[in-house]
């Protein structure tokens, strides 16, 4: 698996210089599936590429290989400390750090513009209905795959389902799950209710495996303060921070797996385009609480 290579860095850079050997080998025997798919050392995760860029001239390399004297191990293992402590080098310098910090500010750019999105949608509705629901596929897939089936999935939907006002979705990949998603969807609130119900639909129209409906699990999160979805009015500022901070929050974050499996970055998180729905002339609307 491509995550080997991350386990093996986030292994090795909490215990430098020991590291286990069969950590390794698993992170080798990522490069050299890597190379065979893709004869270029490169890939979306910085740390990933680097390791890569390190070790790729050692792809076929078998730690384990019974056919090695003692010598020719001693001296193998000699070369590759000499390899990890260069790697290791670059993996600290200030050059690599910044390109980690650059790719960090994503979370920034996701919440603020996942924030604005959902801000537009209130602009327009009173009142929305937020449901949240996860996909997991029944076989192991391709990220192409992936892309293809959600491309697919949230078009039927948009057909579907008329009330539909907009949707959020970010693509992750578990130890694991593998490849799943977590999609938000936004209902217009006065013209559907039963979230739950609508969760169930949702989830039975996804016919590449499994799914959860969070919203089945409402009365959890009531209970611990934290519920952000099901019916949400524009007005209700300390329900829109929960629906912000909890239930949205997890599309915020960077998804460090996902970036280790990508030859090169492409979306992880997408909206549907908000409808412009004119509105009529009137007293403006006046906030009657305030967002804790």
């Amino acid at each position: 698996m491509p995550t080997d290579i991350l386990d093996f860095i986030n292994h090795i850079e909490s215990n430098y210089p020991s590291f286990s050997i069969h950590a390794f080998q698993k992170a080798m025997d990522a490069v050299t599936k890597h190379y065979y798919q893709y004869q270029e050392a490169k890939a979306a995760h910085p740390s990933v590429e680097l390791f890569l860029q390190s070790f790729y001239q050692y792809r076929d390399l078998n730690v384990f290989d019974e056919c090695l004297s003692a010598e020719a191990y001693s001296e193998l293992l000699t070369e590759l400390q000499y390899v990890l402590s260069d790697f290791m080098r670059e993996l600290m310098s200030p050059h690599h750090q910044k390109r980690l910090r650059n790719l960090r500010r994503s979370e920034l750019r996701n919440s603020a513009s996942i924030e604005s999105y959902v801000d537009d949608l209130f602009a327009q509705y009173a009142k929305l209905l937020v449901v949240r629901v996860d996909f997991h596929f029944r076989d192991s897939v391709t990220i192409e795959e992936a892309q293809e089936e959600r491309e697919w999935y949230l078009r039927s939907i948009k057909r579907e389902y008329k009330s539909l006002v907009g949707y959020v979705w970010k693509l992750e990949y578990g130890k694991h799950r593998e490849y799943h998603y977590h999609i938000a969807f936004f209902f217009n609130g006065n013209q559907v209710q039963n979230d739950i119900r609508i969760g169930r639909l949702l989830g039975e129209a996804w016919k590449a495996g499994s799914y959860h409906n969070c919203n089945a699990d409402k009365k959890k999160y009531e209970k611990w303060g934290a519920c952000g979805i099901g019916e949400v009015h524009w007005d209700d500022m300390s329900k829109r921070g929960k629906l912000l901070d909890k239930a949205l929050n997890y599309l915020f974050k960077m998804d460090e797996r996902l970036l280790a499996t990508m030859f090169e970055r492409s979306r992880s998180v997408g909206k549907m385009e908000v409808p412009h729905r004119s509105r009529k002339g009137g007293r403006p609307r006046v906030l009657r609480g305030s967002r804790e």
